[in-house]
């Protein structure tokens, strides 16, 4: 969306960038701290943080501020608005209980793909910093590509103009010619598998959630700690089983959505 113009409220922005700050620094913050991370002035800084204070959504005790658990409720309205997500929770703790590797939902914002859901395998867990919140770059992830190929031409396009592609490591698609035939390649096969591209040794393989109506939902994800045979267990055992588990979520959401009252 354009950041500019009568319809755009630049001081929410900033107030939400806020809030964000807390999740880049993982402790107590300072005025200093967030003006600094947010780019405000001091005096503004000062403001959005003792109106989430007095809204319930963080404390001070005097020089450092916290956020509430309350903060939680800003994000659980949109998993809620989603209906599905605890039903499918269960189902992840199934496939990661099959698979003995974490499994986890992903939907698209911006240039991110973002965890709505996850059931971390305890006892061997690749993506252990991952929990719902986290934030990892789309064109650098199997369920990112797997939710880029969802997008059309155009949005493709759109996501490509908003600026370069980050690497991470060697094995990260950086060109965008590049990153346009990857899509094209899980367009035509349906599911994603990346090595290395996020976190050198990582493997993962995602595919998308897409509804009978040809909308795509989101995208299921399990990740790996590589092996030598560079995925060949991720398309033998791996890609069925996640395929049973993305039909599975469908049918939950298509279900709950026609038992709405309309």
């Amino acid at each position: 969306m354009k950041r500019s113009g009568s319809d755009f409220v630049l001081s929410l922005e900033r107030g939400l960038a806020v809030v964000r700050a807390f999740g880049t620094e993982g402790r107590p913050l300072t005025l200093t701290d967030v003006s600094k991370i947010v780019g405000i002035p001091r005096a503004s800084a000062r403001r959005f943080l003792l109106t989430l204070v007095a809204t319930g959504y963080a404390r001070t005790d005097g020089k450092f501020f916290e956020l509430l658990p309350s903060v939680l409720e800003l994000g659980y309205a949109y998993l809620s608005s989603m209906g599905f997500v605890e039903l499918a929770n269960l189902q992840l703790a199934q496939a990661t209980r099959t698979l003995g590797e974490t499994c986890s939902m992903f939907v698209l914002e911006e240039r991110d793909a973002v965890c709505v859901a996850t059931a971390p395998n305890s006892r061997r867990s690749a993506f252990t910093r991952i929990q719902v919140g986290s934030r990892l770059p789309a064109h650098a992830t199997a369920a990112g590509q797997a939710l880029l190929a969802s997008l059309n031409d155009k949005e493709l396009e759109a996501f490509l103009d908003e600026g370069p592609l980050e690497r991470f490591t060697d094995e990260t698609i950086t060109h965008h010619d590049d990153l346009r035939t990857r899509i094209a390649q899980i367009r035509e096969k349906g599911f994603s598998i990346v090595t290395g591209t996020l976190e050198f040794g990582l493997q993962a393989i995602a595919v998308p959630l897409t509804l009978s109506n040809g909308r795509t939902l989101g995208a299921v994800n399990a990740s790996r700690r590589a092996s030598n045979e560079r995925g060949e267990a991720l398309r033998t055992i791996f890609l069925p089983a996640l395929l049973d588990l993305a039909n599975q979520c469908c049918r939950t959401h298509e279900l709950l959505a026609s038992a709405q009252p309309h």
